[in-house]
């Protein structure tokens, strides 16, 4: 008698067990819940204007489109002119950039590298684009030949 009992508690045990995992387990794909909007940054960086004014931006991107119908965005670091070509310094490699002076076809900057090292580069000169990101008060957009210096956030 006691194992009848003991086996109909324990199916009734089981039953209830996969029924509520059922139920839960299909709760996550039926709910009607937002999934959450993920806030991850690729980089920061705090943009001085000539003005003297910091903004802080978030996933910068610099416009280096020659027309409006190809546009070309860089969005992992800076293009610097190294002999006939061009060269891309990224983000993570930079801590501190200074721009110098503007040229005709470029700006002239002194780069201080992650690792310590200065660099006195010519930086390939924006489109009308500039550099562009979003700040916490929205859109962000400068040309490279307004801003004063750039700070590397490190991530």
């Amino acid at each position: 008698m006691k194992s009848r009992w003991f086996r109909i508690i324990c199916t009734v045990f089981v039953a209830s067990y996969l029924v509520f995992g059922f139920i839960m387990g299909c709760k996550n794909k039926t709910s009607k819940e937002k999934p959450e909007v993920s806030n991850e940054v690729f980089q920061r960086i705090k943009v001085t204007n000539t003005k003297g004014i910091i903004f802080e931006v978030k996933d910068p991107e610099i416009d280096y489109s020659v027309d409006d119908q190809t546009p070309e965005n860089e969005s992992f670091g800076l293009r610097i002119k190294s002999k006939d070509q061009t060269e891309i310094i990224t983000w993570d490699e930079i801590k501190h950039i200074d721009i110098t002076s503007p040229h005709k076809d470029s700006l002239n900057a002194r780069l201080i590298l992650a690792d310590g090292k200065i660099l006195d580069v010519d930086l390939v000169k924006d489109s009308k684009g500039g550099l562009s990101g979003t700040t916490d008060s929205g859109a962000f957009q400068i040309p490279l030949g307004k801003v004063k210096s750039i700070d590397v956030i490190e991530r």
